[in-house]
């Protein structure tokens, strides 16, 4: 078996072969060719990789055209702290710096866990599991909301599956690639096929990749959805290969099989009484779990059990919502904290939802950021969509959202029939939107996050389309009105 797992940006040379060759035949790169492949995997210049290292770009650039072929150890330290490389590739990295050559694929003890265990995902990773093996899917798309634990689920069950099979595992990031041209590239690099001369790189990609039983782990690809063809043309060209893909959207090609990640399952409103809310919740489970981590010996009574509860329902169960709430306990009590989740005192969820680990990617470290990377990937008409549907407390209908436009001062958004129910559509799609079954089998209701929400209202309020603050206590009197026949 040989597989690796590996955050950040990909290893190149990770995979099957003979030690001290790649796919193709050549010698594993020397440090400075390495140093090049994982800057570029990174999305970053050698100005750029020179100041997140405290390095010179003329450094840099001598280490990658070989010129220093024996780098200091804090040098490729830091080189590797700003690259954010995981242990196995950091591992290789410093290894080639003392002039070794790569050895073998890691084995399956090599294969990084998680720093935390993963809770209350025991029923996806069988689902999940059973569409890879039993029913023989190639293409597994999760999808849900930033936040949502796509990428750790997508891991996890990425090394379930090398450990079962002989499939070759090669994980990738794009979270840093926002050009559709330069996915395949990427997966070239990751494989340790050369950008040269000859037939063109996906043909070659396809050649290299037919035989082999490779499992491909393409990370964050949202933003460069348009590179789906890619996907769809390597494994109509490789029947071996599988990938499981994370995005905030499907992508829409032949074969796919979307699986839904949803929030954590948040406690009912009936009891809150703590000898058996964390069994009965894994939103809870989870926020006690990382509450411990801030402050040693947290426990559920009888007095901060209810916070606890309605602080998971306030977050909707979403877990980097979370972790980052739970942090906020080295500070506050359940009870305050809970406070501070509502529009009072000045603030919204999002100011609270902030200081994320430094081992997070930027656009998890705060949840406004983490919204922020979907909505600003939208058009401007899903925007002004957006934005409207988060003026509603609860759930609502095309026709009530077509209304709002002009009550809260956007007279410009006018939607047609057809053309909310295409922007609401692909909302839904990229799962920033939900839909509510109705009632009676009505017309369908849609809503989102109270942190989606959250979102949208300080959206509204920027610009200044919302003349009452968020955090108001006084409720705005439009909305009432608004929901009242979205509710039916």
């Amino acid at each position: 078996m040989s597989h690796s797992m590996v955050s950040g940006a990909p290893v190149p040379g990770s995979r099957g072969g003979l030690p001290g060759m790649g796919m193709t035949g050549e010698r594993r790169p020397a440090f400075g060719e390495l140093l090049r492949r994982h800057r570029e995997a990174a999305g970053l210049t050698q100005e750029e990789l020179a100041e997140m290292a405290g390095l010179t770009a003329k450094g840099i650039g001598a280490l990658e055209r070989g010129e220093r072929q024996r780098p200091y150890a804090h040098t490729v330290r830091r080189l590797a702290e700003a690259l954010r490389l995981g242990d196995a590739a950091r591992s290789l990295f410093q290894g080639a710096a003392r002039g070794q050559e790569f050895g073998p694929p890691a084995s399956p003890a090599d294969f990084p866990l998680p720093p935390t265990p993963l809770v209350g995902r025991t029923h996806d990773m069988t689902a999940l599991c059973r569409l890879l093996g039993c029913d023989g899917v190639r293409l597994l798309t999760l999808t849900g909301p930033g936040g949502v634990g796509k990428t750790r689920l997508a891991f996890a069950v990425a090394r379930d599956v090398g450990e079962r099979t002989e499939t070759t595992l090669v994980p990738m990031s794009l979270a840093m690639v926002r050009d559709p041209a330069l996915v395949a590239p990427t997966i070239a690099r990751a494989l340790g096929l050369r950008e040269e001369g000859g037939p063109p790189l996906v043909t070659r990609l396809a050649a290299d990749l037919r035989d082999r039983p490779m499992l491909l782990v393409l990370d964050n690809f949202e933003q460069v959805i348009d590179a789906a063809p890619l996907v769809a043309g390597l494994l109509a060209a490789c029947p071996r290969l599988t990938a499981i893909v994370t995005s905030r959207a499907p992508l829409r090609i032949s074969g796919e099989q979307e699986f839904a990640v949803r929030p954590l399952p948040v406690p009912d409103a009936v009891s809150a009484q703590p000898d058996d809310l964390v069994a009965r919740s894994a939103a809870v489970a989870l926020f006690v779990q990382r509450a411990r981590a801030t402050r040693p010996g947290f426990e559920l009574t009888t007095d901060n059990a209810p916070a606890v509860a309605e602080i998971c329902r306030r977050l909707d169960g979403l877990p980097l919502a979370l972790e980052l709430a739970a942090a906020r306990l080295k500070m506050f009590t359940p009870w305050a904290l809970l406070a501070r989740l509502g529009r009072a005192c000045g603030y919204t969820s999002l100011r609270v939802l902030t200081g994320g680990g430094r081992d997070l990617p930027a656009r998890l470290r705060t949840m406004r950021s983490a919204i922020a990377w979907s909505y600003d990937l939208l058009t401007a008409a899903e925007q002004a969509a957006f934005r409207c549907l988060s003026a509603f407390d609860g759930a609502c209908t095309a026709q009530a959202l077509r209304a709002i436009g002009p009550a809260i001062g956007m007279p410009a958004v006018q939607f047609g029939e057809s053309d909310v129910f295409d922007l609401l559509s692909s909302l839904v799609d990229k799962s920033l939107v939900h839909v509510v079954e109705a009632p009676g089998g009505g017309e369908p209701h849609f809503t989102m996050l109270n942190v989606m929400r959250d979102y949208g209202w300080e959206c509204l309020h920027a610009r200044g389309e919302l003349h009452l603050s968020p955090w108001e206590h006084t409720p705005w009197p439009g909305r009432a009105a608004l929901s009242q026949p979205a509710l039916g």
